[in-house]
């Protein structure tokens, strides 16, 4: 890279010739697996690109349709060329292993001094890239053909069914489907019936408490778009960090939105994931992040507690809002950037619970000092924002939160042996609007 930050070939590899000279490959076409686009096959074999005018986050794709860009990128003189990744960095390290159950436990000791194991290595280096522009005429037909009941209206906008049809296949099944599919763990879901999710429901709500985990009614239905949203966008991010940790692991991003769009799932949610999940990666795209370990799941054996990391990262050098070391990193989404969205995560509890278990579990022994939380939010927005806010909680906070939560559980055993769940009907509706089981307390007299 010039001193002007400019590319030029002299330090990366040419692997192709401009696309321009290859007019008779033109024939072959290939489907992109993200929009349904057609695209056409460059002067490279096995790679295709997208036309001028393709609204579209890839660029390039092999002949299956599925991304290349993180492989190879157009420069601005039109020549395809390979990514550039450092000698030294080697793509065939493993993993960091994932635990469920980490034995040792004491004192909490949060931010103690401890040695600090092996870094894992740096993410793959990747350049900015210029859109692509083909010559090649693009024939007419629908954009996205692969959503079921999707038109394109005459004025060309993309009109896309809203209602929430049962047939649709809930998106947490078909989750489950694909990581089967491929015979790999799942990335991502519940940390256990002692996370933090199951106490801020009973917080919330005892009686919603017992709809969804004593009688199960969590397993049952759709959850709300927004909700399966948020579950999207943190399998997405999930692939794309576990990609840059370990490159061999068999999904890709775009091969689960494929996958999910296959499977039946609501075509609104992935299409809005995919909007978030794409302006995330190229915001980011010089990150400072290094993933170390992706939906890192502990659980301490003496209290059952539990929580799940969605990542751990390390940052190597300082900047304005982060000092270097290891990060729980808790990823978000929100649709408002207000005070409390951006400024609220000091006295939260998910975030409070994760240090607590870091500590006691001695996970600075694994992973190196902690040097505090990242919360990652992603807006959604029309015209998307993005913020990262480092929370780091006081000890007192750490040792309080463990207290309250021996008081809740305590709570929680008690209304369990008598079966009586109260209703908190002052939380019936809220800030995210009404409760699921609104309908049900409302219209239905029950025990």
């Amino acid at each position: 890279m010039n001193q002007d930050g400019s590319l030029t070939p002299s330090n990366i590899e040419e692997i192709t010739p401009a696309i321009y000279d290859a007019p008779d490959v033109q024939e072959v076409t290939v489907q992109c697996v993200v929009c349904g686009d057609t695209c056409y096959q460059t002067g490279a074999d096995g790679i295709f690109a997208h036309v001028e005018g393709a609204t579209c986050v890839a660029i390039l794709v092999d002949d299956q349709g599925a991304s290349l860009d993180r492989q190879y990128y157009i420069a601005n003189d039109g020549l395809i060329y390979e990514m550039e990744i450092p000698a030294e960095v080697s793509l065939e390290a493993p993993p960091v292993p994932v635990q469920d159950v980490v034995a040792e436990t004491d004192e909490p000791d949060y931010g103690s001094e401890l040695p600090v194991l092996p870094e894992a290595p740096p993410p793959r280096k990747t350049r900015k890239r210029k859109a692509v522009v083909a010559t090649a005429p693009v024939e007419e037909g629908p954009l996205l053909p692969l959503i079921p009941g999707a038109q394109v209206k005459d004025d060309g906008e993309l009109w896309i069914p809203t209602d929430r049809d049962s047939s649709i296949v809930p998106l947490d099944d078909g989750l489950k489907q694909v990581f089967e599919k491929y015979k790999v763990d799942r990335l991502g879901g519940a940390s256990g019936d002692l996370g933090w999710s199951s106490f801020s429901t009973f917080q919330r709500c005892p009686y919603l408490f017992k709809r969804l985990y004593v009688d199960g009614l969590r397993e049952q239905g759709r959850p709300p778009s927004y909700m399966e949203i948020g579950s999207a966008i943190h399998t997405m991010l999930a692939l794309y960090y576990q990609r840059i940790i370990d490159p061999t692991y068999p999904i890709t991003p775009e091969m689960m939105q494929k996958e999910l769009m296959d499977a039946g799932c609501d075509a609104q949610v992935l299409l809005e994931t995919w909007r978030l999940f794409s302006g995330y990666t190229l915001y980011y795209e010089q990150d400072c992040l290094t993933p170390l370990a992706v939906e890192y799941h502990v659980v301490d054996p003496n209290t059952r507690e539990s929580a799940r990391y969605d990542l751990i990262a390390k940052v190597e050098k300082a900047d304005s809002s982060l000092v270097a070391g290891t990060y729980i990193v808790e990823h978000k989404s929100s649709a408002r950037f207000d005070k409390g969205t951006l400024e609220g995560w000091s006295n939260d509890g998910e975030v409070l619970g994760q240090i607590m278990l870091w500590s006691r579990l001695k996970l600075n022994r694994k992973f190196g000092k902690l040097a505090g939380v990242i919360v990652n939010i992603i807006g959604k927005q029309k015209a998307q924002q993005f913020h990262r806010t480092r929370v780091v909680p006081q000890r007192w906070q750490i040792n309080q939160h463990g207290a309250d939560l021996r008081m809740w559980q305590g709570l929680r055993q008690f209304i369990m042996a008598t079966g009586t769940y109260p209703r908190a009907r002052a939380n019936c509706i809220t800030r995210y609007g009404m409760c699921s089981q609104w309908e049900h307390c409302a219209f239905q007299q029950t025990p």
